[in-house]
């Protein structure tokens, strides 16, 4: 068991109890004021710092971009040149290669006298002489089968005659 003898009034104990409470605010108001006043003077020197760093800054990019104008210039001239190219690259087609393959069909009896190729809408026109109809017609399925052409069609007129036929191949190319 513990005792305890207090030797004060209720009335004077109380009045103590509230310079406790006054002095510890007191103590609080006064750290606080002290860490604003520290944060305040470090915010100033931060914006003289920075103000300072932002002006140095400022004219070093200013140097840097009247010395590397040109340079820049010439970078953006090879960017272009390498756009056009690639450009360029994107839209090449082997044409020797397809030339090659389809002078290789077997065309026996068939005298080619014109090519006709149109890259834009992907077509070709074959013209020529044909000894006879079993030639064109085997010609045709020999283009068919090489599947460089597609879609290839014999106007119905051509079929009617037997020998020396003149003729005009159409079909759609097959790149790929």
């Amino acid at each position: 068991m513990k005792l305890t003898i207090n030797l004060l009034p209720p009335e004077k104990r109380k009045t103590l109890y509230n310079i406790y409470i006054l002095y510890f605010i007191k103590i609080i108001t006064e750290t606080l004021l002290a860490y604003a006043a520290f944060l305040a003077i470090f915010l100033i020197l931060a914006g003289a710092f920075l103000k300072n760093n932002i002006s140095s800054f400022s004219s070093r990019s200013v140097a840097i971009e009247r010395e590397y104008s040109g340079l820049n210039q010439q970078i953006k001239q090879i960017n272009k040149i390498l756009l056009n190219a690639s450009i360029a690259q994107s839209a090449y087609f082997d044409w020797t290669e397809f030339l090659i393959k389809l002078s290789k069909i077997k065309m026996d009896g068939i005298y080619l006298t014109g090519v006709d190729i149109k890259k834009e809408t992907q077509s070709i026109t074959l013209q020529g002489r044909s000894k006879t109809r079993r030639d064109l017609l085997e010609y045709k399925k020999n283009l068919e089968e090489t599947e460089l052409i597609k879609d290839l069609g014999i106007p119905n007129t051509i079929l009617t005659t037997k020998e020396n036929i003149d003729f005009n191949l159409s079909g759609l190319l097959n790149l790929k």
